[in-house]
Protein backbone atom coordinates (compact mmCIF):
# COMPACT_ATOMS: atom_id res chain seq x y z
CA UNK A 1 0.00 0.00 0.00
CA UNK A 2 2.78 2.46 0.81
CA UNK A 3 4.56 1.83 -2.49
CA UNK A 4 1.65 3.20 -4.52
CA UNK A 5 0.66 6.03 -2.16
CA UNK A 6 1.48 9.63 -3.08
CA UNK A 7 4.75 11.13 -1.83
CA UNK A 8 2.90 13.47 0.55
CA UNK A 9 1.48 10.44 2.37
CA UNK A 10 4.98 8.96 2.73
CA UNK A 11 6.27 12.22 4.24
CA UNK A 12 3.37 12.34 6.67
CA UNK A 13 4.03 8.76 7.79
CA UNK A 14 7.72 9.58 8.33
CA UNK A 15 6.81 12.68 10.40
CA UNK A 16 4.37 10.71 12.55
CA UNK A 17 6.83 7.86 13.04
CA UNK A 18 9.61 10.33 13.91
CA UNK A 19 7.35 12.06 16.45
CA UNK A 20 6.55 8.68 17.96
CA UNK A 21 10.24 7.74 18.27
CA UNK A 22 11.25 11.15 19.61
CA UNK A 23 8.89 10.89 22.53
CA UNK A 24 6.48 13.62 21.49
CA UNK A 25 3.61 11.10 21.59
CA UNK A 26 2.12 10.92 25.13
CA UNK A 27 3.15 7.83 27.02
CA UNK A 28 6.14 7.04 24.79
CA UNK A 29 9.74 7.41 26.00
CA UNK A 30 12.31 8.97 23.65
CA UNK A 31 14.42 6.48 21.68
CA UNK A 32 18.10 7.46 21.60
CA UNK A 33 19.30 8.72 18.22
CA UNK A 34 15.95 8.20 16.50
CA UNK A 35 14.95 11.86 16.00
CA UNK A 36 15.55 14.11 13.04
CA UNK A 37 18.27 16.58 13.86
CA UNK A 38 17.38 20.24 14.19
CA UNK A 39 18.82 22.62 11.60
CA UNK A 40 22.37 23.82 12.20
CA UNK A 41 22.71 27.52 12.98
CA UNK A 42 25.40 29.89 14.24
CA UNK A 43 26.10 33.62 14.27
CA UNK A 44 29.46 35.33 14.20
CA UNK A 45 31.28 38.44 13.05
CA UNK A 46 33.02 37.92 9.71
CA UNK A 47 35.04 39.55 6.96
CA UNK A 48 34.02 39.03 3.34
CA UNK A 49 36.74 37.27 1.34
CA UNK A 50 34.92 36.76 -1.95
CA UNK A 51 31.46 36.73 -3.50
CA UNK A 52 30.43 35.25 -6.83
CA UNK A 53 27.06 35.29 -8.53
CA UNK A 54 24.96 32.14 -8.29
CA UNK A 55 21.84 32.06 -10.40
CA UNK A 56 20.04 35.29 -11.15
CA UNK A 57 19.83 36.90 -7.73
CA UNK A 58 21.94 34.94 -5.23
CA UNK A 59 25.65 34.93 -4.42
CA UNK A 60 28.01 32.37 -2.91
CA UNK A 61 30.06 34.20 -0.30
CA UNK A 62 33.26 33.16 1.48
CA UNK A 63 33.61 34.76 4.91
CA UNK A 64 36.43 34.57 7.47
CA UNK A 65 35.12 34.27 11.04
CA UNK A 66 36.93 33.87 14.34
CA UNK A 67 34.87 30.94 15.62
CA UNK A 68 34.27 29.04 12.37
CA UNK A 69 37.23 29.92 10.13
CA UNK A 70 36.82 30.40 6.40
CA UNK A 71 33.24 29.45 5.64
CA UNK A 72 31.06 29.56 2.51
CA UNK A 73 27.33 30.14 2.23
CA UNK A 74 24.60 31.28 -0.11
CA UNK A 75 23.22 34.81 0.28
CA UNK A 76 19.80 35.18 -1.29
CA UNK A 77 19.58 38.52 -3.08
CA UNK A 78 23.36 38.92 -2.88
CA UNK A 79 23.72 39.58 -6.61
CA UNK A 80 21.29 42.51 -6.55
CA UNK A 81 22.19 46.19 -6.25
CA UNK A 82 21.89 46.25 -2.46
CA UNK A 83 23.58 42.90 -1.92
CA UNK A 84 26.58 43.65 -4.14
CA UNK A 85 27.45 46.75 -2.15
CA UNK A 86 27.39 44.84 1.15
CA UNK A 87 29.36 41.83 -0.11
CA UNK A 88 32.53 43.67 -1.11
CA UNK A 89 35.81 41.97 -0.07
CA UNK A 90 37.04 43.41 3.21
CA UNK A 91 33.64 44.47 4.55
CA UNK A 92 32.83 43.41 8.10
CA UNK A 93 29.51 41.64 8.56
CA UNK A 94 27.38 40.03 11.23
CA UNK A 95 26.52 36.67 9.65
CA UNK A 96 24.01 34.01 10.63
CA UNK A 97 24.54 30.67 8.89
CA UNK A 98 21.78 28.06 8.64
CA UNK A 99 21.70 24.60 7.11
CA UNK A 100 19.94 21.33 7.70
CA UNK A 101 23.25 19.46 8.10
CA UNK A 102 26.66 20.80 9.07
CA UNK A 103 28.25 19.50 5.84
CA UNK A 104 25.94 21.47 3.55
CA UNK A 105 26.65 24.83 1.94
CA UNK A 106 23.93 26.57 3.97
CA UNK A 107 22.55 30.07 3.67
CA UNK A 108 23.74 33.30 5.21
CA UNK A 109 21.73 36.16 6.57
CA UNK A 110 24.06 39.16 6.59
CA UNK A 111 24.11 42.56 8.22
CA UNK A 112 26.75 45.17 7.43
CA UNK A 113 28.77 46.22 10.48
CA UNK A 114 31.51 48.21 8.79
CA UNK A 115 32.05 49.14 5.14
CA UNK A 116 35.82 48.83 5.03
CA UNK A 117 35.96 48.65 1.24
CA UNK A 118 34.42 52.11 1.04
CA UNK A 119 37.22 53.47 3.26
CA UNK A 120 39.91 52.62 0.70
CA UNK A 121 38.06 53.24 -2.59
CA UNK A 122 39.87 56.56 -3.06
CA UNK A 123 43.34 54.94 -3.04
CA UNK A 124 44.02 52.33 -5.76
CA UNK A 125 47.09 50.92 -3.97
CA UNK A 126 45.20 50.33 -0.72
CA UNK A 127 42.28 48.84 -2.62
CA UNK A 128 44.69 46.47 -4.40
CA UNK A 129 46.15 45.48 -1.01
CA UNK A 130 42.62 44.65 0.26
CA UNK A 131 41.98 42.55 -2.84
CA UNK A 132 45.32 40.75 -2.57
CA UNK A 133 44.91 40.04 1.16
CA UNK A 134 41.38 38.69 0.83
CA UNK A 135 42.29 36.51 -2.16
CA UNK A 136 45.37 35.19 -0.34
CA UNK A 137 43.34 34.23 2.74
CA UNK A 138 40.61 32.70 0.58
CA UNK A 139 43.12 30.53 -1.26
CA UNK A 140 45.45 29.66 1.63
CA UNK A 141 43.21 28.77 4.57
CA UNK A 142 41.32 25.48 4.77
CA UNK A 143 37.55 25.69 4.97
CA UNK A 144 35.74 25.43 8.33
CA UNK A 145 38.83 25.36 10.54
CA UNK A 146 38.66 27.95 13.35
CA UNK A 147 41.63 30.30 13.42
CA UNK A 148 40.94 33.00 16.01
CA UNK A 149 44.51 34.36 16.05
CA UNK A 150 44.60 34.50 12.25
CA UNK A 151 41.27 36.31 12.20
CA UNK A 152 42.53 38.95 14.66
CA UNK A 153 45.73 39.46 12.64
CA UNK A 154 43.77 39.79 9.39
CA UNK A 155 41.36 42.23 11.03
CA UNK A 156 44.30 44.32 12.30
CA UNK A 157 45.93 44.23 8.86
CA UNK A 158 42.82 45.61 7.16
CA UNK A 159 42.66 48.43 9.73
CA UNK A 160 46.36 49.18 9.18
CA UNK A 161 46.03 49.23 5.40
CA UNK A 162 43.11 51.66 5.67
CA UNK A 163 44.73 54.12 8.07
CA UNK A 164 48.51 53.80 8.53
CA UNK A 165 50.97 55.59 6.24
CA UNK A 166 53.46 52.67 6.42
CA UNK A 167 50.90 50.01 5.50
CA UNK A 168 53.08 48.31 2.80
CA UNK A 169 55.56 47.23 5.50
CA UNK A 170 52.74 45.86 7.68
CA UNK A 171 51.28 44.02 4.69
CA UNK A 172 54.63 42.40 3.84
CA UNK A 173 55.10 41.31 7.48
CA UNK A 174 51.59 39.87 7.60
CA UNK A 175 52.12 37.92 4.37
CA UNK A 176 55.45 36.54 5.62
CA UNK A 177 53.80 35.51 8.88
CA UNK A 178 51.01 33.79 6.96
CA UNK A 179 53.50 31.87 4.82
CA UNK A 180 55.45 30.83 7.92
CA UNK A 181 52.25 29.56 9.59
CA UNK A 182 51.34 27.42 6.58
Amino acid sequence: MLATAPIAVHRRVIRIFSAYLCGTVPGRARAAGACYSLPMQWSDRGIVLSARKHGETSAIVHVLTAEHGRHAGLVRGGAGRRGRSILQPGNELQVTWRARLSDQLGTYTVELLRARAADVMHDPARLAAYAAATETIDAALPEREPEAAGFRQFDALLDTVATAPDWPVAYARWELGLLAAL
